[in-house]
């Protein structure tokens, strides 16, 4: 019988109310993520453009407190708000997988307004053998999961990741980081000379380059045209110049046994410290375009 009112109410909600409305008082808010919470796991409103979860009584009284990690999972497990700010700024509903170990969590991220105030409300249910259907198991979701990944945040020329990655991870963070800009010098040159089959062969060695250069935690972003970017996990001041020069060095070793005049090289600016990361891809362009000017 709880299963039956689980689906009859999941179906109420996605193809009723939920999945129209957008803007909500204070109270109506507080009674919808009551119901919510006979459905998913846990429900929480969120405000991304403050970084903060809102707690909502029966009285329609709003408080704030730090948005943090999913109480279902570690503590130390902390998670990105990429979808609450990619539903925020769409003004969409968003769906995602989370792994936590073997443990495999489906979020929904809706758009709503509380009071004409922007937020989003995150909905979590954790996948069980119990929620499969069909016969699916956990094996074959994962193998969906990944492949889906791996078409929308691959770039399908140089196989890193593409700037779709970046701005659905990134582009809203604020860390102690470091990031690298790159510009494939005399691209242009290339593509008017041998070719745009040759031109991507090139941005696919140089991508190779880099990523060989870098450790498995650093993300590899082809940002745009003959741009990359580079995110760094945990790097210290000292050690970003160092792959930097590795990464020119790297680059310079490429060569083309059908092509043996075409070289290739690489401006690379690179950044670090406390700031968004937006500020810091400015600081990296900026250290490029004045590596380049040197040339």
């Amino acid at each position: 019988m709880l299963n039956d009112f689980k689906a009859e109410l999941r179906k109420h909600i996605s193809e009723n109310e939920e999945k129209a409305r957008v803007a909500y008082g204070a109270t109506e808010i507080y009674d919808t993520i009551l119901r919510l919470r006979q459905v998913f796991d846990l429900v929480r409103l969120v405000d991304p453009g403050r970084n903060c979860e809102l707690a909502v009584n029966e009285r329609g009284e709003i408080s704030e407190r730090p948005y943090m990690h999913y109480d279902l999972w570690r503590e130390e497990d902390q998670r990105g708000s990429s979808a609450a700010i990619r539903a925020l700024n769409e003004r969409a509903q968003v769906t995602k997988f989370e792994f936590v170990d073997d443990d495999l969590y489906h979020i929904t991220v809706k758009y709503v307004e509380m009071e004409g105030r922007p937020c989003t409300l995150e909905m979590v249910s954790r996948v069980g053998e119990n929620t499969m259907l069909d016969g699916i198991g956990k094996h074959e979701i994962v193998e969906a999961i990944s492949r889906h990944n791996a078409r929308m945040y691959e770039d399908p020329v140089t196989g890193v990741r593409n700037r779709r990655y970046y701005e659905d991870h990134f582009q809203h963070m604020r860390a102690l980081r470091g990031v690298a800009m790159i510009d494939v010098d005399d691209f242009k040159h290339i593509n008017d000379t041998y070719g745009h089959l040759v031109g991507d062969r090139v941005l696919r060695a140089i991508a190779e380059a880099v990523c060989a250069c870098v450790r498995a935690s650093d993300a590899v972003i082809r940002y745009g045209g003959d741009e990359f970017v580079i995110v760094f996990e945990g790097i210290t001041e000292e050690a970003l110049p160092m792959r930097i020069d590795a990464i020119h060095t790297k680059v310079a070793e490429i060569a083309f046994e059908d092509i043996p005049e075409l070289r290739t090289s690489v401006s690379v600016g690179g950044a670090f410290g406390e700031d968004s990361i937006i500020r810091l891809i400015e600081m990296a362009d900026q250290e490029m375009y004045r590596e380049k000017a040197k040339k």
